[in-house]
């Protein structure tokens, strides 16, 4: 019990303050008026009319019958009305994930020590502690490790891992060498039971990419390499963190960012030696790494971007070698500075990136930030700038990503809107011209292309002769 309270006064201190936090980055699409009288106003989105509240922005609520229908809607994320709720909701989910490591993996001293770190980790944070839309990873979480620890009723655990997120679905493989291992039985059942669910993310990630959807080939085993080692790395030592990274982002778009993508580096050397590691030593929390790390590591999924949250249960795995490293250490003194600094470590790196959560500006400026090389984050924060109508940070922002990718459709598009609702028709054309030649994998993106290169000249001609 003196474990489990440590556990819990932990995840308050670090966290507390969370509670007060409103809504970041995906927060904004299910949230609603939170104000106590609403002053609603007429408006258009996407051309549909809604109803606005001029005082938080944000749209028209629907009233909840009851308490339990409120909590019901902000634990499955159908709307949210209460941000104080919202992220208790969120934290308590943290702390029972934190309580269950403890539990799960025999009540003592080495488990503890899991706990304490995943607890302050700040990879944990997308996905467990705060990040609002990221709490079906924390939920999936919980399962996760119900199923551990209470091995005779984990089937019911597994199945409800799949209406929260796809991070349980190799789940049953941990009890790979225990005389529960008939339960790997339930993986084919439930990829059956789900497979348009399954199928249906898997094609998703296909038409991002474009790329051979054949998962046996080369480029899909220098990602594998190279996507294990990258979170691995990050899952020790979390420097850069953010919902838009860098590494691997642009591959599958062109054929020479594929090919630039496609050369060995040292995460790929990082995963080649802990895929060795696992073989050799059997080491059960780099098992646990993997299983849970395999369906975004373009095995089952043709390519997924990186993303803290799906590293969630994979952390697990992490932690428990560095606590078991920490265990090892003969002389007690050792063992608890080394833990001190470790514990340190993580804690000043939650606790410095813990404000993007506070509200969406921020988060998108730190991603800038730590990634400034990734096109994504800057497309990312010239649209919300421009949503906000801030014009000329939006231009900015965007010239920025133009400048990483030049022959981006999208980008030339959207700065050529920009230029010509400034009335510089020229530098417009110039940038409708750089679309025209932006490069296809098909036919099908050539006929999209053109398309839409058609459709601005003739906005642009309108706007010219002021029609």
């Amino acid at each position: 019990m003196i474990s489990i309270a440590i556990i819990i006064l932990v995840c308050l201190i670090a966290f507390h303050k969370t509670i007060f936090y409103k809504f970041a980055n995906d927060d904004f699409e299910i949230a609603r008026c939170y104000c106590k009288v609403s002053q609603l106003v007429d408006t258009k989105r996407h051309d549909k009319p809604i109803k606005i509240c001029k005082v938080c922005g944000l749209e028209q609520r629907k009233e909840a019958k009851n308490l339990w229908q409120l909590i019901d809607w902000h634990l499955n994320g159908a709307q949210y009305t209460h941000f104080k709720l919202a992220h208790s909701l969120t934290l308590g989910i943290h702390i029972i994930n934190c309580i269950l490591i403890y539990l799960a993996f025999s009540s003592n001293n080495q488990s503890l020590v899991m706990a304490l770190l995943f607890s302050i980790h700040p990879v944990a944070t997308q996905g467990s502690s705060v990040w609002l839309s990221g709490k079906g990873y924390g939920i999936t979480t919980a399962l996760v490790l119900l199923m551990y620890w209470l091995k005779w009723l984990a089937p019911i655990p597994y199945i409800g891992t799949f209406f929260f997120s796809m991070n349980g679905l190799l789940a049953p493989a941990i009890f790979i060498g225990t005389s529960f291992w008939f339960y790997i039985l339930l993986i084919p059942i439930l990829i059956i039971w789900k497979w348009k669910t399954i199928k249906a993310a898997y094609n998703w990630k296909y038409t991002i990419i474009r790329q051979s959807r054949n998962p046996i080939c080369w480029d899909n085993v220098v990602l594998f390499f190279k996507t294990i080692g990258y979170y691995f790395w990050m899952c020790i030592f979390p420097t850069k963190l953010g919902v838009h990274h860098t590494y691997l982002t642009t591959y599958g778009l062109t054929k020479e960012e594929t090919k630039q993508w496609m050369k060995l580096d040292g995460y790929f050397y990082l995963g080649i030696a802990l895929t060795a590691a696992l073989l050799i030593t059997r080491n059960f929390g780099l098992l646990w790494f993997f299983l849970f790390l395999a369906q975004w590591a373009n095995i089952i999924t043709i390519h997924m971007f990186i993303a803290e949250r799906y590293c969630i249960i994979p952390l697990i795995g992490v932690m428990y070698i560095v606590s078991q490293a920490i265990n090892m250490i003969g002389f007690i003194q050792y063992r608890y500075l080394v833990f001190g600094i470790v514990f340190t470590y993580y804690w000043a790196r939650t606790s410095a990136y813990l404000p993007i959560y506070e509200n969406l500006m921020m988060c998108i400026e730190e991603n800038t930030r730590n990634f400034p090389g990734s096109v994504v984050a800057w497309t990312w924060r010239g649209g919300v700038e421009n949503n906000l109508e801030m014009v000329n940070k939006s231009f900015d922002s965007w010239l920025k990503a133009w400048q990483l990718r030049p022959y981006d459709l999208r980008l030339n598009i959207n700065l050529a809107s920009l230029l010509a609702a400034r009335g510089n028709y020229d530098g417009a054309e110039n940038f409708i011209d750089m679309a025209a030649k932006s490069p296809c994998l098909n036919k099908k993106q050539e006929a999209f292309r053109d398309q839409r290169v058609a459709l601005m000249r003739e906005q642009l001609k309108k706007s010219r002769s002021g029609k």
